[in-house]
């Protein structure tokens, strides 16, 4: 193909490579759904960085946030049985299951459904199959970085720890309950009035079946499309005008997702490891509701303290402070370059846009593939940091949704107030040793 194009000019190739990927996004979306699982959450994080992949790619994978459920959601008559086999009697409170799933996913599915008492719920049901699907896959994934990519083990490993937490709803029902009372009413949180996060139903939970209220509102990249199409149809003028208004919206609500998240990470320490766009709803009356807290993950102060100060390195952009950091939350090279550590920390954490993907020699290599396997050239990664592996996801996936919305975000400087205060709370290892 490459070939091919040498012989046209440059504004020809781009049509070509449009129509190209056009043809096959389609079958890379019916890959996912084939495989399911954690190929599906793969299509999900891909499709939040428009900035990375094809457009035509990228319209075919949203289809994975949520909208669609129709595209994975098996039929309720399965899920009913497993509902029942799942709570026992307890499955009587649920007096009404929606035939229609309300969103599906990579391990189950979700219903509205309403309980005895007149309460309208979500049921989420996993899929009987999931867990076993999921170390198949990550057992294949691993077999392939080993052969030709062993620069993403470490991570694969630390992903594959992480992501085995879903698959007991018990465990969600109870994270649920503490970081929705965090960000009740009355509790100080200073997000309290700005989000909502569902309250589960703990009774009626099971290691397979997970009850909690339900949140109105639809996925927040929806509402952004919808909205965009409606003024694609009005007049010139009005395009303008709205436009303006809709993308201070949209930045206002990205503000707001960053300093929850921000929040949990470093005040907190208890947070989503998985905080993708089908994950965020924007409710009716303009909170965000935050869903899914199937993957939760946890920091000692301690822990804190210590990507705080890798947070308060970035935002420095000291090169010599940020591989200090880096070493101490737990990056290794095999030659200790410091140049290396700089930027795999800054690329897990801070920031990846054009100025940052460049190699020290002035090349550009053309995704951040190729960027990590030039840098891994220099001085190949032997260690991550695995207790922060999720906040690397975080930082990544809000990155993402930030390329939405026009927004290139520097984490490093949209956490560094929060970084402070999370380092405060420890003294540093010198200020110890001096006695200070």
């Amino acid at each position: 193909m490459e070939r091919m194009l040498r012989s046209v000019d440059e504004g020809e190739a781009k049509d070509r490579w449009k129509s190209l990927h056009e043809k096959h996004a389609g079958s890379l979306l019916d890959v996912c759904l084939d495989m399911r699982g954690f190929y599906v959450k793969i299509g999900q994080v891909c499709s939040t960085r428009r900035d990375m992949f094809p457009g035509p790619w990228i319209d075919a994978l949203e289809q994975l946030q949520g909208e669609h459920p129709e595209l994975l959601a098996r039929p309720v008559r399965e899920m009913e049985g497993i509902i029942r086999k799942g709570l026992g009697l307890r499955a009587r409170e649920l007096v009404e299951v929606r035939q229609s799933a309300l969103g599906a996913a990579a391990t189950g599915q979700v219903h509205r459904a309403r309980l005895r008492d007149g309460r309208e719920v979500v049921v989420k049901v996993q899929y009987p199959d999931a867990e076993r699907l999921y170390r198949l896959d990550f057992a294949n994934t691993r077999l392939f970085c080993a052969l030709l990519q062993p620069e993403h083990l470490p991570y694969l490993r630390e992903l594959e720890a992480q992501f085995k937490t879903e698959f007991d709803y018990r465990r969600e029902a109870a994270d649920l309950a503490e970081i929705a009372a965090r960000f009740a009413p009355g509790s100080g949180n200073p997000y309290a009035e700005k989000v909502r996060i569902p309250a589960p139903v703990p009774e009626l939970a099971a290691r397979n079946v997970v009850v909690m209220e339900y949140l109105p509102g639809e996925t927040l990249l929806g509402y952004a499309r919808r909205r965009k199409r409606q003024l694609e149809d009005s007049s010139f003028l009005s395009y303008l005008w709205q436009g303006f208004w809709l993308r201070r919206e949209l930045r206002a609500h990205l503000r707001v997702l960053i300093g929850v998240q921000g929040h949990q990470i470093f005040v907190d320490g208890v947070f989503n490891g998985d905080p993708h766009p089908g994950n965020i709803l924007l409710m009716p009356d303009g909170r965000l509701g935050l869903i899914d807290y199937g993957n939760v993950k946890r920091l000692t102060a301690q822990q804190r303290a210590q990507i705080g100060r890798l947070f308060i390195a970035l935002a420095g952009g000291k090169r010599d402070e940020v591989a200090a950091a880096a070493e101490v939350v737990g990056f290794r090279t095999r030659s200790g370059d410091r140049e290396c550590l700089f930027r795999f920390a800054r690329l897990w954490f801070d920031r990846d846009d054009d100025e940052t993907l460049v190699m020290p020699d002035g090349s550009r290599p053309a995704n951040i593939q190729l960027y990590m396997e030039k840098l891994s050239a220099i001085d190949p990664l032997i260690k991550t940091p695995d207790d922060f592996l999720m906040v690397a996801r975080n930082s990544f996936l809000l990155r993402g949704l930030g390329t939405h919305f026009g927004v290139r975000l520097h984490m490093g400087a949209e956490w560094k107030a929060l970084a402070e205060s999370a380092a405060r709370q420890v003294p540093s290892p010198s200020l110890r040793r001096r006695g200070k």
